[in-house]
Formats: structure tokens, C-alpha cells, sequence
């Protein structure tokens, strides 16, 4: 079996594919190099301090490991991309934090077991950011982790995997990520040994059709915080 990760360069991305259990010369990556820009300021001190935990975090199994074959793609979409895709002739595609897969891309895999690995359930919210939109909306029991099945829509497939998040009394905000990213690990890895023993993978549909999300506003991080922290004090019993 040869997979495919469509991806982009950040620790816990590179995290996620170190721990896959299958050995790495069955593992392709392309690396997104575009990135999509708001019109509106979305850097905030947040973000430094969540990338220098998770840098911490999951430094031991950094960087990808030189086993692992990867390209650098500008655009996911792109003819290279394309071509790139066709080359390797992957079993598995997982798809995680790249740019939406356009029906060019998507018609060269019709045949092949294409995945989405999503920070948040589908069903509520679907898009970009869905741990923050689910703290700035209070909604902690939607924080979770979900793989899905691609289709033409966004974050619309069939749902094969999904688990939540707990948060404890130790939990940090920045941490939230790395806990998505590690269950997405634990979900993926239970997909694969269904696969390499050709067991048959049950999914479900999604009832309903969760909100989309676009990029998270700086302006709006404080407010998550304030939430997760009101949260944690006045709800959480589980050290």
C-alpha cells in the first residue's frame, strides 16, 4: 500500500506523519508551499506561543524522517500537482490543512480512497480554525477530530472516524492542536490496520450540514481565551 499525505510544512503536520505505522517507503508527501491570505489580521501572540509548544511538544519526532519521499508544490492544484499525484500512483490519499481539492485534482483520484482530516466536527462547523470557532462560541463538546471521506463539497463526506477532545484541569489552550493532530494519528493508524487486512471500513453520513469557517480573526482570540480559562474553572472536575 503507498500513501499519500497533501499537506503543509508546520510541527504538527510533520508530527502526524511521523507516526503513521506503516514503514516510511510506502509514504509520499507533497508539501503546499501557497498559502491563502485574509484580508483581516490573523497573527496574534497566540500563535507564536501554540507553535513554540508544539515545537516542544513534539520535538522528538521531528523532522520527517528521510525515508519519507516529499515534494514541494506551490499549489496543490497546480499541473505539477497533478502530474506529481499520477507519478506515485498512491492507495491512500489523506488530505490534512492543504488548500480545498478542486474537481481536476479530485477526478484523478475518483478510483483511489481519498481522506480528510478535520479539527472539529462537520456536522457544526466546517472550514478553517474549528477548535477556535468552537471556543470563541463556547461550544467545547464539538471540539473534536474527524476523518472523512472527500467529496466535491466542503467538509461534507461520509464520516469514518471521529473522537473528542477532553479537556482537563491541566489542559493548556495551546496544547488543543496537538491533541487534535494526536488523535487523528490514533484514528488513521486504526484505518490502516482495517486496510492492510481488508477489513471493510464502515462510515456514516453526515446528517446535516455544519456552518463554514473561514480563517480566524486575531481580533477574536482573546475572547477564546477568556472562554476556555471561564471553562476550565467553573466546569472542568477532571485533573
Amino acid at each position: 500500500m503507498k500513501i499519500l499525505i497533501l499537506t503543509t510544512k508546520t510541527f504538527h503536520h510533520d508530527y502526524f506523519i511521523n507516526s503513521l505505522n506503516i514503514s516510511n517507503d510506502r509514504i509520499f508527501v507533497i508539501y503546499e508551499g501557497k498559502k491563502n491570505k485574509p484580508k483581516f489580521k490573523t497573527n496574534h501572540i497566540f500563535t507564536t506561543l501554540r507553535n513554540k509548544y508544539e515545537k516542544k511538544y513534539f520535538g522528538d519526532l521531528l523532522p520527517v524522517k528521510k525515508k519519507i519521499k516529499k515534494f514541494k508544490i506551490n499549489d496543490i492544484n497546480s499541473k505539477n500537482a497533478l502530474k506529481c499525484v499520477k507519478q506515485i500512483n498512491p492507495d491512500l490519499v489523506i488530505d490534512y490543512g492543504t488548500s480545498i481539492l478542486k474537481s481536476e485534482l479530485l477526478d484523478v483520484l475518483k478510483n483511489k480512497k481519498v481522506i480528510n482530516l478535520h479539527g472539529g466536527d462537520p456536522e457544526t462547523y466546517r472550514g478553517l480554525d474549528s477548535y477556535l470557532w468552537c471556543l470563541y462560541h463556547k461550544d467545547f463538546t464539538k471540539i473534536v477530530a474527524c476523518v472523512h471521506k472527500i467529496n466535491n463539497g466542503i467538509d461534507t463526506g461520509d464520516i469514518l472516524r471521529k473522537k473528542k477532545i477532553i479537556i482537563t484541569k491541566k489542559t493548556s489552550i495551546y496544547s488543543i492542536r496537538a491533541q487534535v493532530t494526536e488523535k487523528c494519528v490514533e484514528m488513521v493508524n486504526e484505518l490502516l490496520v482495517q486496510l492492510l487486512r481488508s477489513i471493510k471500513i464502515k462510515s456514516f453520513r453526515q446528517i446535516k450540514k455544519g456552518r463554514y469557517y473561514s480563517f480566524f480573526p486575531a481580533v477574536l482570540i482573546n475572547t477564546c481565551i477568556k472562554n476556555f480559562n471561564n471553562y476550565k474553572k467553573n466546569y472542568v472536575t477532571q485533573k
